[in-house]
């Protein structure tokens, strides 16, 4: 069902859905959670203001802005020196399952660039000109996955980069790594927190409506200037600790000129790690919700999505996420048996 009012008062909550079908559905409860992404929780929140007489906005300010999401792009190759140890380091490790992990680099807890560089982190993938071992397994990997039979020209390509898949094999159970595929590029990618900015949010369109006639969330993001310098300075940091250390004796690390890492940001976008739009905060002067999710003027109402996180930090939020979710139904319950 698809909520399309919710009405809340001093007693609680009372929201109305329907269905596709044309069936409708009314609830009324104490509190109400919203947790539907942190666009879609954004989206609610802003029709409950709008339906609640700018409850919400005219206590809290910030909603709906300071979307933000952790931006990427390629900085720079490793020329490489010592192919196999470099792989030993970097290279993808397998886990349980068959899942596979690649390194990432991070700011030791002790340094000072922490007060100067955003949150952020660096990892190595590869690249290859032409296809290779590694694509033909992976897309037979994929149909089998999909519960379908690889195409017998995809086993053609394997068994054309044989020795390959014999040395790959190898790495796997030996030093439980993917072997790179030979020629493959070395890559480096750098991610960072993008910078709060009050510009960047989400609001209801005016000429979009759902079937339901519920107005659309409209996105206005762009990145900034604070942003592509922040990122360059988080690359020429790890530049420097690459090259200065113990790993350059594995290969150099080469930055792209910082132009084409501006241009590759200016067309890139986020990587789906959304958050700051519903924003967590002391008061309603810079949050949108209380350090208990409570929505500012409308405190039966709570959002839980990664909208409420107010930065992006160094890493994927969804463990944070399910953390204030865990804190959030052990309240309730601790509520619930007093």
């Amino acid at each position: 069902a698809h909520a399309t009012a919710i009405a809340v008062s001093a007693e609680g909550v009372t929201v109305k859905a329907q269905s596709m079908t044309g069936d409708t559905l009314e609830i009324r409860a104490r509190k109400l959670i919203v947790a539907a992404g942190a666009i879609e929780t954004t989206r609610l929140a802003l029709l409950i203001d709008r339906q609640n007489g700018g409850a919400v906005s005219r206590t809290a300010p910030a909603v709906g802005r300071y979307f933000g999401d952790h931006l990427s792009v390629e900085v720079g190759e490793i020329d490489v020196l010592r192919r196999s140890e470099l792989n030993r380091v970097i290279g993808f490790r397998f886990g349980r399952g068959g899942t596979m992990r690649n390194i990432r680099f991070e700011l030791a807890p002790e340094t000072a660039l922490r007060n100067v560089l955003p949150p952020s982190f660096a990892h190595i993938a590869f690249e290859t000109d032409q296809p290779s071992g590694f694509d033909a397994l992976r897309d037979i990997y994929r149909c089998l996955q999909r519960r379908r039979a690889p195409p017998p020209a995809l086993f053609g390509r394997l068994l054309r980069h044989a020795p390959w898949l014999a040395r790959a094999v190898w790495w796997r159970f030996a030093r439980s790594r993917l072997l790179f595929p030979a020629g493959a590029r070395l890559i480096v990618h750098v991610v960072v927190e993008q910078a709060p900015a009050a510009e960047n949010r989400i609001g209801l369109s005016e000429t979009q409506r759902d079937a339901f006639g519920s107005p659309l969330a409209e996105i206005r993001w762009a990145v900034r200037e604070a942003d592509k310098r922040n990122l360059c300075a988080t690359a020429a940091a790890f530049e420097r600790s690459w090259n200065e250390g113990g790993l350059s004796a594995l290969g150099r690390l080469r930055l792209f000129d910082r132009r084409s890492i501006e241009e590759a940001l200016d067309k890139s976008g986020g990587i789906y790690h959304p958050t700051g739009s519903t924003r967590m905060g002391d008061d309603p002067a810079d949050g949108v919700v209380d350090r208990d999710l409570n929505l500012y003027g409308l405190p039966h109402v709570q959002l839980l999505a990664t909208s409420v996180l107010p930065t992006g930090g160094g890493a994927n939020p969804t463990m944070t996420l399910l953390l204030l979710a865990l804190r959030c139904v052990e309240q309730h319950l601790r509520a619930l048996a007093a």
